[in-house]
């Protein structure tokens, strides 16, 4: 199948790992691979965490399109996460009950997070973890959703998932433009016949250095690619023509 993502073409491939779904997306000499996930403020994405097979970004890439939910019945464990991902946006409620326990969250020394026992959805704390200020643990084997104590004394009773991220809904949408920007600027280069160059790591590399992924199209109209050390000042205007 193909996604058009800012006038770009991507053809998309699907198949299940294990109990994962690996995408690969793929336009000219790009090909990105990553894994299929599900946000439950803005949909279906990949997890983009390779360029070919030889190159890690430097950075995680989020590639949204709502497409992308087919490709969960491929495995059991994404299909009941898509299952989940429509109950709670329907407006599935939760009943407030006593905490187990506070707890301090390591990133959060001075907030109090109050952790609630969801061993019966194990698909759920996946979900929220897209959520600012929602976060989950795996202790004991056992599932817990902790939700940040000042947030959580704000819910009312019972409270949906949209009444926990509706207090940041600007966050999330200013979290989504920093996602969407990279295939921006690949749409935008394309369009211009611009190279693109794409900060990587070599996973062979035992110094973790980083890399420039150059990929440039030639006077015949064939798209090749080089990698080359990364210096902000390599590129001269050969490079950029």
């Amino acid at each position: 199948m193909q996604i058009n993502k800012y006038g770009v073409q991507w053809e998309v491939i699907a198949k299940p790992i294990k109990s994962d779904v690996e995408i690969t997306i793929t336009n000219g000499g790009l090909s990105f691979i990553g894994s299929l996930e599900i946000d439950i403020c803005l949909g279906f994405y990949i997890w983009v965490g390779r360029i070919d097979k030889e190159h890690i970004t430097s950075e995680p890439m989020l590639f949204y399109a709502e497409e992308l939910e087919q490709f969960c019945d491929l495995t059991n464990e994404t299909a009941e996460q898509k299952k989940w991902y429509h109950k709670l946006r329907d407006g599935y409620k939760f009943h407030k009950s006593p905490p187990l326990y506070s707890m301090k969250y390591e990133d959060d020394e001075e907030t109090d997070f109050i952790p609630l026992l969801v061993d019966e959805y194990k698909e759920i704390s996946g979900l929220l973890t897209t959520i600012p200020k929602a976060i989950y643990v795996y202790p004991w084997k056992r599932e817990l959703l902790t939700v940040r104590k000042d947030i959580y004394e704000q819910l009312p009773d019972p409270w949906t998932v949209q009444d926990l991220y509706a207090p940041i809904q600007k966050q999330i949408e200013d979290m989504y433009n920093i996602f969407e920007q990279p295939w921006r600027e690949i749409a935008e280069r394309r369009a211009a016949e611009k190279p693109i160059k794409i900060i990587v790591r070599q996973p062979t590399d035992a110094h973790n250095e980083l890399y420039t992924y150059y990929e440039k199209q030639t006077p015949y109209n064939i798209r090749v690619h080089k990698i080359l050390h990364h210096n902000t000042v390599y590129f001269d205007k050969e490079h950029e023509r």
